[in-house]
């Protein structure tokens, strides 16, 4: 550890701000998550499809609009609309064929079969059907990440968005 950032062999000056500034606006995410009452899920509960549309894709209540994120609030909407809508070549909904255990998305969605696509997860807004989890309890479709996946979409947002 070196005593300022004078004498650090690896980071200037501009490292610290930029670190500084985006632990700043890392605390005031977290701070509006908290104030919407958006917390982490329990593992064995999941998250509930309609709890994710009222957080983040109801229009006038989205966490998308305090980040001027717009066009996600539509995004995310037409992905919410597709899992509890649109029904398969049997006339099926997602709801109609989730059992009460927790199984892939996969398995109820057609496509090419594979491993995890960083693209899929951004066109389907998370959803990726091969680390989202899905079961219905009470007539509801409960979603979650596969518990050995969430290190795998940490490293990929970070890989991705770096600058």
């Amino acid at each position: 550890m070196r005593e300022n950032w004078i004498k650090s062999p690896n980071l200037q000056k501009d490292d610290y701000i930029k670190i500084i500034l985006t632990l700043g606006l890392y605390a005031g995410i977290v701070e509006v998550l908290y104030n919407i009452k958006v917390n982490r899920y329990e593992e064995n509960e999941g998250v509930e499809l309609n709890q994710i549309k009222e957080k983040f894709a109801t229009k006038g209540q989205s966490i998308y609009e305090k980040f001027n994120l717009d066009l996600s609030i539509s995004l995310l909407g037409q992905e919410i609309h597709n899992l509890s809508e649109r029904k398969d070549e049997k006339g099926e909904k997602l709801i109609d064929k989730c059992s009460n255990q927790w199984e892939k998305l996969g398995k109820y969605l057609y496509g090419i079969e594979g491993g995890f696509n960083w693209r899929n997860f951004l066109a389907h807004t998370g959803f990726e059907k091969t680390i989202t989890e899905v079961k219905k309890e009470n007539s509801k479709i409960h979603f979650r990440y596969t518990s050995n996946e969430e290190q795998r979409i940490k490293n990929e947002i970070i890989r991705n968005f770096q600058s």
